[in-house]
């Protein structure tokens, strides 16, 4: 008989919605709220010091609906407690220029962290997912086994993961920026 202890799905969707009022409103924070997040390296901005909230924002209701949508899935298949209810607890978004990064981190305080990615193109940086275990396993002899997962990525692709998951972006190596969205998925 065979157990399995730790099998954590990943959720990538590519989400069916236009994009282009969202970018409006993203490059219009950023120009008149030029912040920047410790996590975010080189030329990036991030709203998460201005507001958790943006995915209130009237402009965002149809993403935010297909956010929890695909999250009340999520929760099903990563096995969390079906007698709770997902819901977006906060939401920030991201620009990342040419060189520009997210450094490694993870958002232990929420079961699932997930991203929205907005603007993007091949080379502007894929997202990397860490092995909780990766201490552990980096002595046993394995075959074909990595430490980290890079997911490749496209445009209007969201990705659900657990919110302890250690995570970062590549580096955006284009002169365009990657714009995202993220999110700390919680219950009512």
């Amino acid at each position: 008989m065979q157990n399995t202890l730790i099998d954590v799905p990943i959720w990538v969707s590519n989400l069916d919605i236009d994009t282009k009022e969202i970018i409006d409103v993203a490059k219009d924070l950023f120009i008149k709220h030029p912040a920047k997040h410790e996590l975010e390296i080189g030329d990036a901005q991030s709203s998460y010091s201005l507001t958790t909230e943006i995915g209130s924002y009237a402009e965002f209701d149809k993403l935010r609906e297909l956010v929890v949508r695909n999250a009340k899935e999520y929760w099903g298949v990563y096995g969390l407690d079906a007698r709770k209810e997902p819901e977006i607890h906060d939401s920030w978004m991201n620009r990342h220029g040419k060189g520009a990064f997210t450094f490694p981190h993870f958002h232990a305080q929420t079961p699932i962290a997930g991203v929205f990615y907005i603007q993007f193109k091949e080379d502007m940086g894929n997202l990397f997912l860490q092995d909780p275990l990766h201490y552990h396993k980096a002595n046993e002899p394995r075959m074909n086994w990595e430490s980290e997962l890079e997911l490749p990525i496209q445009e209007k692709d969201l990705i659900l993961f657990p919110g302890w998951m250690q995570h970062w972006t590549g580096v955006n190596r284009l002169d365009e920026d990657r714009i995202i969205m993220s999110f700390n998925i919680g219950y009512k």
